[in-house]
């Protein structure tokens, strides 16, 4: 796991998962369960479902601290595409942006960086893994 920032998200703010694999969904439901975190968590199986959700929603005043959880890849719309079109848009661009990938691949450590995610995360094999990224999260009231 690389952190670039810290993460700091508010505590009524949701957090969105971005992952086309349900089986990763539910072991993140289970660590993100299992932590200190209580936030609502929203689950889309492409980056098209998620933008059309941001577009139907009015979810700018919590634009600033809320998270996204994205893979890299994924059919139509993948992790660093939902990154640049995320960092690009003024209502979202705040948005707290993790890139999840099954390697650690160096070259898509780097891409997540220069693209100004928050962080880039090796999909962990164990629910503990997840709990631990959960619990370094910074909550703001």
């Amino acid at each position: 796991m690389e952190i670039f920032d810290p993460i700091k998200i508010a505590a009524n703010c949701p957090i969105f998962i971005i992952d086309d694999q349900i089986d990763e969904f539910e072991l993140i439901t289970i660590g993100f369960k299992r932590s200190k975190l209580r936030q609502k968590l929203f689950h889309f199986l492409s980056g098209k479902l998620f933008f059309e959700y941001l577009e139907s929603e009015n979810l700018y005043f919590q634009s600033k601290f809320s998270l996204v959880l994205v893979d890299i890849n994924m059919h139509g719309i993948g992790g660093f595409e939902v990154l640049e079109r995320i960092k690009t848009q003024e209502d979202f661009h705040e948005f707290q942006i993790c890139i999840m990938s099954n390697v650690d691949d160096f070259k898509d450590i780097e891409k997540a960086k220069e693209g100004k995610a928050h962080a880039f995360i090796k999909k962990p094999l164990k629910v503990s893994g997840y709990t631990e990224f959960f619990d370094d999260i910074i909550v703001i009231d």
